[in-house]
């Protein structure tokens, strides 16, 4: 990992001002990333310990502990994923407003965690990391398009989105067992609405980052 980070960050000299902008999006998104899986293990624990003073806790006690153990394993991945992100692109480079990006995410993470419970969570994960797979493959082929002399960051690229597309597929198998269950291709209207209100709000928030 060290040696294609140093290979990565010698192939800065070659990027154009496109790939900037684009790696600057990539950089708020896994810090949004990091800060959605935080606000919804907070959201997680809360009602953890709220719903064990009910009598039917039993009945949610072990969902929650399914979701507190995925969310974990999120954070874990997107905070790597951060970090390397940080290291490749020069601060002068780096979005302002990054507290404003934290809050939007956390809040993301933990109102309708805590509100609906783990399937929202799920539903919410669903949407964003289907919405950051395409906007990694969207990258992935206007590099190879432009025939980029940059192999190490393409194939950085090519393996956080496997990483985004395997939590697209987690979050689907915890809701309906199978990444291609109907229920997920065609979702009733409650989940079809909050699904794209994230992946829109997603795309919308992406846009934003390249102009401020």
């Amino acid at each position: 990992m060290a040696d294609s980070l140093e290979d990565t960050l010698e192939e800065r000299v070659v990027w154009p001002s496109w790939l900037f902008t684009e790696m600057k999006t990539n950089h708020i998104g896994e810090l949004a990333a990091v800060f959605m899986y935080i606000g919804a293990q907070r959201a997680l624990i809360l009602k953890f310990k709220l719903l064990s003073f009910c009598p039917y806790f039993i009945k949610y006690k072990e969902p929650i502990k399914k979701a507190m153990n995925f969310v974990r394993r999120q954070v874990e991945t997107e905070t790597v994923h951060f970090k390397i992100m940080s290291s490749l692109l020069p601060q002068t480079h780096q979005t302002r407003f990054c507290f404003f990006w934290r809050i939007n995410a956390f809040l993301l993470g933990f109102l309708p965690t805590f509100i609906a419970g783990p399937r929202a969570l799920y539903w919410t994960v669903y949407a964003v990391e289907k919405f950051v797979e395409k906007h990694y493959n969207s990258q992935i082929i206007k590099i190879i398009l432009e025939k980029l002399p940059v192999p190490s960051l393409l194939s950085l690229l090519k393996n956080f989105k496997e990483d985004e597309v395997y939590h697209q597929r987690e979050a689907a198998e915890h809701l309906y067992g199978r990444f291609d269950h109907p229920a997920i291709l065609n979702p009733a209207i409650i989940s079809k609405v909050w699904t794209n209100l994230v992946y829109y709000g997603s795309l919308w928030a992406a846009e934003l980052v390249r102009w401020i």
